[in-house]
């Protein structure tokens, strides 16, 4: 694993939590609507469910916060582990950039607007603090 993927970790995983949480919201949604019937298909006889409809998507519902609830607790942890090797940087220019980028999911341009520098010091700063960041990753 790189120092840059070591970094991203926390920010793949909120991107997967923001996404089951939208998964989660259409399965509420479904949940909540009436199923109506289906009359374009051919009517084929079996047993019916015994279940209400709603009752499959509950179920979903659940699982999906489950999922939520165990990455949540890998970001918390992935985020302690990534600030931990940002906070070992001398530099506090270095560690400002790192957390912007990796942790808050800033821009370049914000980056740059909020430490006021350029474009290109503030890639320098970036290119020097990936090189100099030591990782810790367990097996």
């Amino acid at each position: 694993m790189t120092n840059k993927e070591f970094l991203q970790k926390p920010m793949r995983i909120q991107k997967r939590i923001d996404a089951l949480i939208l998964q989660k919201q259409s399965f509420e949604e479904l949940a909540n609507s009436i199923p109506g019937g289906n009359y374009d298909q051919p009517v084929v006889q079996k047993t019916r469910s015994q279940q209400a409809p709603f009752v499959k998507w509950i179920d979903k519902i659940m699982e999906v916060e489950k999922k939520i609830d165990e990455l949540t607790a890998e970001y918390e942890k992935a985020k302690e582990e990534v600030l931990a090797a940002i906070y070992e940087l001398s530099n506090p220019d270095y560690q400002n950039i790192l957390i912007m980028r990796y942790l808050n999911d800033y821009s370049w341009q914000t980056i740059c607007t909020k430490m006021y520098v350029s474009l290109t010091t503030a890639k320098r700063w970036h290119w020097d603090a990936l090189n100099s960041i030591k990782i810790n990753v367990g097996p």
